[in-house]
């Protein structure tokens, strides 16, 4: 019998921040064992499909571009769990638009358990941009379907990560810190 390649995808949100999303793609691009990026884009004032086209980053098949025209408040933990359940990967790469990935990232964060999983640590940064490295995760996506993938009772910025940090550890996976050298904000 024939083990299956296990595949990786990338999850992604924004909201007006094609500026930071271009530069940022390109290093995710450089990931060969990606087979998909997910980008959803939450009502941006200028869709990022078009820039992204113009740029010629949509000639890659792996990107795909979701939006939502609600004008509704910016529900992240929401959207954070359509982009991850759209991304139907083996393993889940989370990004935000503007954090950009050593070529090597995959290397040095070797999943080689079902349970583990990486993440970004603000208490371990070396110097402050790197603190905003804490919402970068890459883990199984059983792991965070598991657990019933983020908070939806969260609605703000901050503590949805660290939420479901603990209860993916209480649920039995370890959480490994991200190592700096290799994710950049």
């Amino acid at each position: 019998m024939f083990k299956q390649k296990q595949t990786i995808g990338i999850a992604s949100i924004t909201k007006n921040r094609v500026k930071n999303l271009i530069p940022s793609i390109l290093t995710w691009l450089e990931l060969k064992e990606v087979s998909v990026i997910n980008i959803f884009d939450f009502a941006s004032d200028m869709p990022i499909y078009g820039a992204l086209k113009r740029y010629s980053i949509l000639d890659d098949k792996r990107v795909n571009v979701f939006r939502t025209e609600k004008r509704e408040p910016f529900h992240r933990t929401k959207f954070w769990n359509i982009a991850i359940s759209a991304t139907e990967t083996e393993k889940i790469l989370k990004l935000d638009s503007d954090y950009k990935i050593h070529p090597q990232f995959l290397n040095y964060h070797p999943l080689r358990s079902t349970s583990l999983f990486y993440a970004g640590n603000w208490k371990t940064a070396r110097v402050k941009n790197e603190s905003f490295l804490h919402g970068l995760v890459y883990s199984g996506r059983k792991n965070f379907l598991d657990v019933g993938g983020y908070n939806e009772r969260l609605t703000g910025y901050g503590w949805e990560d660290d939420d479901i940090y603990q209860r993916m550890k209480d649920n039995g996976c370890e959480y490994l810190d991200i190592s700096y050298d290799y994710a950049y904000h």
